[in-house]
């Protein structure tokens, strides 16, 4: 595949925005590496194989859910090109650049993906749609650079055979959307590519296709409503479980800070318990030394008593005997005188 230019580019992103079913028009190649838009585009194509509410959105620099977005893609459009339009493709090339996309918004490999996915909306069964779409929505020069990408991608897409997938088909893929055409000049003219699609149609059909637009428009608001409304309640419910273990972690917290008190709760009850009976010993012992002080007190009253007593009895034996003194005193006067 030749390197990217200005033309292909736009060409690819006026193409992609002829779909009814994006919910954003692309402005470079690079909005277009998270597989959003694709996967919007083939909606349209295959709604049941590309349901678009079962694709990760607004992704950011995240390339890890871009690379689950495009292989989602990836193997989807296999899908439909095997069972729906029996065709194949280097599907396994395609898968190999998936990474490089998703990291580095690979130009080359974005473009695999695109040439496909127009292949694919010029040959199935509503190519005659698309096509007309196309051609009212579609400059002149990016028609012509659609024109030669479809022609190069058509020549390399192959009949599948689910035993054996072979054979050249080649000659078929270009009838698909060329019929009608007896070469491949007669390619060179847009106008001409799309003519034999279109021949025959009248007001009434356009009248229909525009109903039928219409109503594939109104479902694919229901979807992208459904989608959001999925993802709301994908986002509630992660922020529930937040929550939740935000809460649960708040109450195991409280648990062991709870334990933790009454730990400490338990130690200072037995240290007041223990200065309880340290009270209880003194105040026991205050007791018995007041009891015992009292007693003692009692006993020096009787001694103090007694003292007083006895000092009585020595001053009546003093003066006693100070009376037997004199007398005998007196009486040896007397003996002598």
């Amino acid at each position: 595949m030749s390197d990217m230019d200005e033309g292909q580019v736009k060409a690819v992103i006026e193409f992609l925005g002829s779909f009814l079913t994006i919910s954003s028009q692309p402005k470079e190649l690079t909005d277009l590496s998270d597989g959003v838009i694709m996967f919007e585009a083939l909606s349209e194509i295959s709604l049941d194989h590309f349901d678009p509410s079962t694709i990760g959105r607004d992704l950011g620099d995240n390339w890890a859910l871009k690379l689950s977005n495009l292989r989602k893609l990836v193997r989807n459009l296999e899908e439909f090109y095997h069972d729906v339009l029996q065709k194949d493709a280097d599907f396994e090339s395609i898968s190999l650049v998936i990474p490089e996309i998703a990291k580095n918004s690979d130009p080359e490999g974005i473009m695999a993906i695109f040439e496909l996915i127009a292949a694919a909306a010029v040959t199935c069964d509503d190519k005659a749609v698309f096509i007309e779409r196309m051609r009212d929505t579609m400059e002149h020069d990016s028609m012509a650079e659609l024109q030669y990408i479809l022609q190069d991608v058509l020549s390399r897409i192959t009949d599948y055979d689910a035993e054996n997938a072979a054979g050249d088909g080649d000659d078929d893929a270009d009838s698909l959307v060329f019929e009608g055409e007896e070469s491949r000049d007669a390619m060179a003219s847009p106008t001409k590519l799309f003519s034999s699609h279109i021949e025959g149609d009248n007001s009434e059909m356009n009248e229909v296709v525009k109903d039928r637009d219409e109503l594939r428009r109104q479902l694919q608001d229901a979807r992208r409503e459904l989608s959001s409304l999925k993802q709301n309640a994908a986002i509630a419910s992660e922020d529930n479980e937040k929550e939740t273990k935000r809460l649960r972690a708040l109450a195991e917290d409280l648990q062991d800070r709870l334990k933790q008190v009454q730990d400490e709760l338990h130690v200072a009850e037995q240290d007041v318990s223990k200065k309880n009976r340290v009270i209880e010993e003194a105040q026991t012992k205050i007791r018995d030394l007041e009891e015992k002080n009292a007693s003692l007190a009692d006993e020096l009253d009787v001694a103090n008593d007694k003292a007083s007593q006895l000092r009585k009895s020595e001053a009546t034996v003093a003066a006693y005997r100070k009376k037997l003194e004199d007398m005998g005193a007196m009486n040896q006067h007397g003996r002598f005188g």
